[in-house]
């Protein structure tokens, strides 16, 4: 394909993905549906249970990432909250991945959860740019949160509609299931949850650079390991 084909190509995709995004939107808006962020706690029943046979999710995908953001997630979403919803789970299905606009409205990164997220991530940086800091929460940042949650391969979106990105999984996916996972706890625990969250994988972060820059140098240091991905994990059926 030419470049200029490519070109189209990503245009047209990106016109359906704006699509299903309004129409996200509009359903949601529709349906009335409603959270409630007082006292750090949503009210929620499983959305998934009843469209899992038409939404067709991988084999064990629901239990590995489960398994995955219990681990992740340790110290900041309190165990019990993992029974009572699944919201957390819906943060990684992107919209694209499913096509019936009613189950798409419900389950695929509800609007909730991107509302909220966005806001939190707009506060902090505005929070850290009031005190000196630059370049908190940048995009690089933002997309880089479903890796160092360990879920990024995870992602549920139709490649087909980024195709032409060359990049899998793409930015904008990856950017997109951040800021649901930031609103899921956020609407969970509380923006002070979601500011420990993301301080602690910054912190992790910059620990890995330093790791890193020393081994490029010569110095003697302790691998790196990523905290938490061999701890053994009670999963529910």
């Amino acid at each position: 394909m030419t470049s200029r084909g490519l070109s189209a190509a990503a245009v047209r995709n990106r016109r359906h993905y704006l699509r299903l995004l309004r129409e996200t939107a509009q359903e949601a808006v529709s349906e009335g549906v409603t959270f409630a962020a007082e006292k750090g706690v949503f009210r929620t029943v499983s959305r998934l249970r009843p469209h899992e046979a038409s939404l067709q999710l991988p084999a064990n995908w629901v239990r590995t990432s489960t398994a995955r953001l219990q681990t992740s997630l340790a110290g900041v979403v309190p165990r019990e909250r993992w029974a009572s919803n699944d919201l957390f789970l819906c943060a990684l299905i992107h919209p694209s991945y499913v096509a019936a606009r009613s189950v798409r409205a419900a389950v695929a990164m509800p609007i909730e959860l991107t509302l909220t997220g966005s806001s939190a991530l707009r506060l902090l940086r505005e929070v850290a740019a009031v005190h000196g800091v630059a370049g908190v929460l940048a995009a690089a940042e933002v997309a880089n949160i479903p890796r160092r949650l360990d879920v990024e391969d995870l992602l549920l979106y139709d490649a087909s509609v980024f195709e032409a990105c060359g990049q899998f999984p793409p930015e904008e996916v990856r950017m997109a299931a951040a800021t649901a996972l930031c609103g899921a706890v956020v609407l969970s625990e509380g923006i002070g949850a979601a500011t420990a969250l993301l301080d602690r994988l910054r912190g992790a972060e910059n620990k890995e650079g330093v790791v890193e820059r020393g081994v490029k140098g010569g110095e003697a240091t302790t691998p790196a390991t990523r905290k938490g991905t061999t701890m053994p994990v009670d999963v529910s059926p």
